[in-house]
């Protein structure tokens, strides 16, 4: 406060103290680093989540195929060698007419985060397949039953980190007159969700033919 010549009394306002030019400097060195590091850490994530593959490439769990004719009865088979590891497999002898396939096979999630297992596609590369469907495995027969007939319909459902699902194909084909030719199915396709991206893998079945039929 000071007195002007007149007398009267003048109340000064104290200044606003300015920014050091230090502070300034390193709000603009952080913002830039922010405004480098933050997009490039999202295209790492993005590209990390593009790669991420944990489903199994390898055969563990419950496997197993079997063919229903069309009169409730388990199809003829054979046992044979699969592949140059002489992998073992089921040779089924192809019915007659339309039969019924069931494939059991289990998911096994080796990475550390959950993925949502979206679909299960038909393995059946012939395209004489009709009523696909994927079922959850609640009944879990042992295999030499005909018990693959799973549990519900399966639904985009979480695979929790190191976690396992097995499920249930099942599929009605048709007879391919084929003179001895075989059909041999060894993986089927699978798509799962990972940070919002979709990706379609190969999955590893129990190898097992089909040996078709001269004449249907």
């Amino acid at each position: 406060m000071t007195e002007q010549s007149s007398g009267t009394l003048v109340h000064n306002q104290p200044e606003s103290p300015a920014a050091r030019p230090s502070e300034h400097r390193r709000l603009y060195v952080v913002t830039l680093v922010l405004l480098f590091v933050l997009p490039i850490t999202a295209i790492l994530v993005l590209i990390w989540a593009g790669r991420y593959q944990p489903l199994s490439q390898s055969l563990g769990g419950g496997y197993g195929s079997q063919i229903l004719t069309t009169a409730n009865q388990l199809a003829s088979r054979t046992d044979g060698t699969y592949g140059p590891l002489d992998d073992s497999e089921i040779i089924w002898n192809e019915p007659a007419g339309s039969y019924k396939a069931a494939v059991q096979f289990t998911l096994n999630n080796y990475g550390s985060f959950p993925i949502t297992i979206d679909e299960v596609l038909s393995p059946w590369a012939q395209g004489y397949n009709t009523h696909f469907k994927t079922f959850f495995d609640s009944k879990n027969l042992d295999e030499g039953f005909y018990g693959y007939r799973g549990g519900p319909i399966s639904h985009p459902t979480t695979l929790p980190g190191h976690g396992e699902l097995t499920l249930v194909m099942h599929w009605t084909a048709r007879c391919i007159p084929g003179a001895g030719e075989t059909t041999t199915l060894t993986t089927t396709q699978v798509t799962y969700s990972f940070l919002g991206m979709k990706h379609t893998v190969s999955v590893p079945l129990q190898p097992f033919e089909i040996k078709h039929r001269p004449a249907c």
